[in-house]
């Protein structure tokens, strides 16, 4: 448990702001998605599929967010700016 408060924590701060933030999507995805996989494999009926379609939108957010990048704006982008 202390370790997913830290990847929670530290990961959302480091995804705000725009410091590495392809690895931290990609982490995050891999987390998202083996946490759906272990914890509601047997889950079945209507409330079921909405958790399924909210992990998934979720899933398909942060592979989006690993393939674009933080943006100009990121920490990062000024990082190499200078």
């Amino acid at each position: 448990l202390p370790l997913v408060i830290l990847l929670e924590t530290l990961g959302s701060v480091m995804i705000a702001l725009g410091f590495l933030t392809r690895i931290t999507a990609t982490v995050f995805a891999i987390f998202t998605f083996s946490a759906d996989f272990i914890f509601n494999r047997g889950a079945t009926g209507t409330e079921a599929q909405y958790v399924y379609m909210a992990e998934y939108t979720l899933i398909a957010a942060w592979l989006a967010l690993m393939a674009v990048g933080a943006g100009k704006w990121s920490l990062a982008a000024l990082w190499r700016r200078r």
